[in-house]
């Protein structure tokens, strides 16, 4: 054993104890980061101790490297730690997302959704969980003067709740609760879509986005977490969720670079490759 790689807060400490206890390095990945974002999500108690936890992990948990696939995020987290920490991007499955923008099945896709011409088709993908903002999505959507359906991919503790608010709001015909979805089935979903749409209140660096825009869908994204940091002229910032209905009618694809190269698990990888060099 030549590295301990811990790819969660629970299994710092003991990867930590492994790790002094083998006199190997330690290298800690955050994949999720909400920080003071707990305050907006639950109540002041829980809020608190899960804004504290991962703070005592994060400085306590001996790492030699803290990596990161977010820029903002790894500042951020520079804070919490004496650690390094360094900014590698999540990769992308090449051979899959060219598989998917090959498919010539997207009108099929569109009709097994129920989608008829003319109605747009709109795509949430992602846990159903408070921090994702789903139903602030859905209540921006009440009312908005455009013929359209939201597919929503993905489950959670608050697919009741999303499905009670949208059968208050007497959307139940433009909202459809699709699910869990296998990754190539929710890829194929996305390639038939006219924009996802990403309200999210905080994120690190959602593999969604980076899909999404390599199938050359427009997406429109809270400006929160590394999202700025993919560069994109189909990727739509907005700082306020009520922005959606002033870009949503007008949005279009728009001819783009290509994200495979940039961001391809080749790529990627080496940068994994080059920072594990550096232990060893």
């Amino acid at each position: 054993m030549d590295v301990i790689f811990g790819i969660a807060y629970s299994s710092t400490l003991p990867a930590s104890y492994a790790a002094r206890k083998g006199g190997v390095p330690l290298v800690t990945h955050v994949g999720y980061f909400f920080d003071k974002t707990w305050f907006l999500l639950t109540n002041p108690f829980l809020a608190f101790f899960n804004w504290v936890i991962p703070g005592i992990v994060l400085r306590f948990g001996g790492h030699n490297i803290i990596c990161c696939p977010s820029n903002e995020v790894s500042r951020k987290l520079q804070g919490y730690t004496k650690a390094e920490v360094i900014a590698i991007p999540n990769g992308l499955d090449t051979d899959e997302i060219s598989y998917i923008r090959a498919s010539s099945a997207i009108k099929d896709m569109r009709t097994e959704l129920g989608i008829t011409d003319g109605e747009r088709l709109l795509l949430f993908v992602g846990r159903l969980s408070p921090e994702k903002n789903l139903s602030g999505l859905i209540k921006t959507l009440h009312g908005l003067d455009i013929n359209f359906k939201l597919a929503v991919v993905g489950d959670g503790p608050q697919r009741d709740r999303l499905e009670n608010l949208t059968q208050k709001l007497k959307l139940e015909r433009q909202v459809i609760f699709l699910g869990y979805k296998s990754h190539r089935e929710t890829l194929a979903i996305m390639k038939s879509c006219d924009v996802l749409i990403l309200p999210s209140k905080t994120e690190v660096f959602p593999m969604v986005v980076l899909e999404a825009l390599a199938l050359g869908r427009p997406v429109i994204a809270t400006r929160v977490g590394g999202i700025a940091e993919v560069k994109s002229t189909n990727l739509h910032l907005i700082n306020s969720i009520a922005e959606i209905r002033e870009i949503l009618p007008q949005i279009k694809p728009e001819p783009d670079g290509d994200l495979l190269e940039h961001y391809s698990l080749d790529k990627v990888c080496s940068q994994y490759e080059a920072m594990f060099r550096k232990l060893v």
